[in-house]
């Protein structure tokens, strides 16, 4: 074991053994996913075919081996394994005639005075068992057989809780050790009388738990050996309960190997004291590992020992396999640490090739592992010892093992061929199942081309029972067709099998919206075309709102008889649902969401184009009027950008926080989002508008109209700094100030503009 040391360091301070702390102290109970309330959540993005009940999770073991999602659905509603266990011991000892919750809650609920009330009239004949315990079968049980020696264990046990439970570190709480001696010491007398050796060993353990609580950790010791000599019975769950007490006695005094080889022993034997046997063992050297070792005393022993080693979250995982197998082909955990290895190689490896998410699974989690690669081809080869082997009678888990790890390493030929031969192992219905869903998912992997039988082909898995019922074959087939498209030059179907279309919108992508309107007038769609192209919940397809964005597009990249001759291909009665505008509004102040005046022209997408067309040409046709014509279209064009109030003609997302990244964005402006897989495009560009503002300038012959193409300008001038980060300048307020100074428009913009009145106040 190479540096070993630091190896089990990381174990003992790994996440891992964490959520055991936080989860299991107690018990095997169901864990909670940690949330860090301060900050992002990151989870795992990617795929996962794996069943957790292909292997027995009602085993102990599981909670140690799996992850924990996959036995949280077992361990709801069971009882906490310490608790059952104990139980269990008690009816057995007493001819398993008493009910488990009777004995539950003379154990755990029934208070000090009732069991007293009990010891009276198991004394007194002539006194009834009390109202509360006269039909619990187990305090009938213990009346009737006169077991004074047992009730009197069970109020020495509940004089013993308050002084062995967690103390509250937020309370400054401090063990009562003086008391405790006083139970010590009634404790030990009681002990000498007792004539049943199950209750003198039950005795003992209360009496060295104190002893350890009180951390007096050589008398725990020297109590062990003045004790357990003395008790003849039979085998035990308290006997390791006690163990455990006394290997956290030996880690205290620094005898750490002794310790850990008891922890591992009540690890592998005592499911009740599992969990802290677990968290206890503590190994730092290479030395100390062997020590441990050569302490076992039979080979299932150091199988468990290997075992434990294994479920480190960076050990040598397919060593530890082979040595447990050496020492113990039938341990139960070698099923359950296979399973754990294949879904660690199942996120590393499935799908990698066309996970959209694998950079960001690489950088958050450092997935896929640098050891993947050799240890699907590892774990590979074990699992093919095993099936060899022949000491392994149930092979359907360590056949469809093989076919997946084939699958994982990229042989689908050897995969499929694999699968087909599992089928003959196969004898329950977790396991077939599993099978058809790893053929499901391999026969995905295997597309390595894109036509018509193909998509017809995955239309029919869709449909498919298995397919609907793990959600995560959608995620699966969509990325592996999405990259197929990519490649095979489909971009509208490879952006759809990812996204919705509104996230095409916030920079919608010439190509992709091409794409997408020849398949919606394809005439004859396939099936799994149709789902691409077809609106939910509705008959209609997407192809009008293709149209609207192909035009959008052009409009904003100022190409308006192009996005008009678009919006002539749909309907025109269907213009009205794309957006109403009022793109000739006159504002001194922008302001994008004030309401309009009744008297302001309202115009759908189309009637606005056919306007800014037929407004060019009059300014051409009629050039007295022609400054006019500009300055409406100036209008436009300022009201369209992101500054005006019209921005949706031009747009269909708009963040009031992207003028400042928008100087740092890269690509043609572009600005990063994390919503949008294209970034968010915003129209900061007045150069359009600017242009008109100027020929209204210069060709007015009118003042007031000269001045209010001028004061346009400067607000495009203005906005040229805020966008670009440009060096702000005032030109077009200094024509302001000394052209038009007398206009009633500068007067109404000197009341209104406040930047304009400090300018003209300098």
């Amino acid at each position: 074991m190479s540096n070993c040391k630091a190896s089990f360091k990381n174990w003992r301070d790994s996440f891992h053994k964490l959520l055991f702390v936080s989860t299991l102290i107690v018990s095997i109970a169901i864990p909670v996913k940690i949330v860090n309330a301060c900050g992002p959540i990151y989870e795992f993005r990617g795929y996962s075919f794996i069943q957790p009940d292909i292997v027995d999770l009602s085993s102990t073991f599981a909670p140690f081996f799996l992850p924990m999602d996959d036995v949280e659905a077992y361990y709801v509603g069971q009882q906490t394994v310490t608790q059952q266990g104990n139980l269990q011991e008690w009816q057995e000892r007493f001819c398993n005639k008493p009910k488990i919750p009777d004995i539950d809650y003379l154990v755990y609920s029934a208070s000090i005075r009732e069991l007293e009330q009990l010891k009276t009239a198991v004394l007194s004949p002539s006194i009834k068992l009390s109202s509360s315990l006269s039909a619990n079968t187990f305090a009938k049980y213990l009346h009737r057989h006169k077991c004074s020696e047992t009730i009197d264990y069970l109020i020495f046990a509940k004089d013993c809780e308050p002084y062995v439970g967690e103390l509250d570190p937020w309370k400054d709480e401090r063990r009562d050790v003086e008391s405790m001696e006083f139970l010590i010491q009634d404790g030990l007398e009681m002990f000498e009388k007792v004539e049943s050796h199950y209750i003198k060993l039950r005795y003992a353990f209360q009496i060295i738990r104190l002893i350890h609580y009180a951390k007096q950790h050589r008398r725990v010791l020297e109590t062990y050996d003045y004790l357990m000599p003395k008790i003849d019975n039979d085998p035990s769950i308290i006997e390791y309960w006690i163990d455990s007490h006394k290997a956290g006695a030996m880690m205290a005094l620094n005898r750490k190997v002794e310790a850990s080889y008891l922890f591992s022993k009540i690890f592998g034997e005592c499911p009740s004291r599992r969990t802290q046997a677990y968290l206890s063992f503590n190994l730092d050297t290479e030395e100390e590992w062997r020590a441990c070792l050569r302490l076992c005393q039979t080979d299932r022993e150091r199988a468990n020992l290997h075992a434990m080693r294994a479920s480190e979250r960076n050990s040598k995982i397919i060593e530890e396999l082979y040595h447990i197998y050496q020492f113990d082909p039938e341990n139960e955990n070698l099923k359950l640490l296979l399973v754990k290895e294949l879904k660690k190689l199942e996120k590393d490896l499935l799908g990698l090739q066309f996970n959209d998410n694998k950079f960001y699974n690489r950088n958050n989690f450092g997935i896929p592992r640098a050891i993947a690669g050799k240890n699907v081809l590892g774990l590979n080869e074990f699992v093919q010892m095993v099936i060899d082997d022949g000491r392994e009678t149930d092979l359907g888990l360590w056949k469809i093992a093989e076919g997946y790890l084939e699958m994982l390493a990229g042989n689908f030929y050897d995969s499929a061929r694999t699968f087909k031969d599992a089928r003959r192992f196969v004898d329950d219905d977790p396991l077939e199942e599993q099978l058809e869903i790893f053929e499901m998912a391999l026969q995905i992997s295997s597309y390595n081309m894109v036509n018509d039988s193909i998509e017809r082909e995955a239309s029919r898995l869709q449909r498919d029972e298995l397919f609907q019922m793990h959600r995560d074959f959608r995620d699966f087939m969509g990325d592996r067709f999405a990259k197929l498209y990519e490649e095979k030059g489909f971009p509208g179907k490879s952006f759809i099998m990812h996204h919705p279309l509104s996230d095409l919108k916030p920079n919608p992508q010439l190509g992709i919206i091409e794409d997408l309107i020849n398949i919606a007038r394809k005439p004859r769609q396939n099936r799994f075309e149709k789902a691409m192209i077809s609106v939910p919940n509705d008959t209609t397809t997407i192809e009008n709102d293709l149209l609207d964005m192909k035009a959008t597009y052009f409009l904003s990249n100022f190409m308006v008889e192009a996005a008009m001759e678009t919006m002539l291909e749909m309907d025109q009665k269907e213009w009205d649902n794309y957006g109403l505008f009022y793109p000739f509004v006159e504002r001194i102040n922008d302001c994008v969401h004030c309401p309009f005046p009744d008297s302001v022209q309202v115009l759908n997408k189309g009637q606005l184009m056919n306007q800014l067309i037929g407004l060019e040409y009059k300014a051409r046709a009629e050039p007295r009027q022609a400054a006019q014509y500009y300055y409406q279209l100036g209008l436009a064009y300022y009201n369209m950008s992101y500054f005006g109030n019209s921005w949706k003609a031009m747009d269909y997302f708009r963040s009031g926080s992207s003028l400042s990244p928008w100087r740092a964005a890269k690509d043609n402006g572009i600005i990063p989002h994390p919503d949008f897989p294209n970034g968010n495009r915003e129209n900061f560009d007045c150069s359009k508008a600017l242009y008109y503002f100027e020929k209204a300038r210069i060709g007015a012959q009118d003042a007031e109209l000269a001045a209010k193409a001028t004061y346009m300008a400067a607000k495009c001038e203005r906005n040229a700094h805020y966008a670009y980060g440009v060096e702000r300048t005032y030109d077009y307020f200094e024509m302001l100030r000394n052209n038009f100074g007398r206009s009633q428009f500068v007067q109404d913009v000197i009341a209104e503009c406040k930047y304009f009145s400090a300018y003209i106040s300098k």
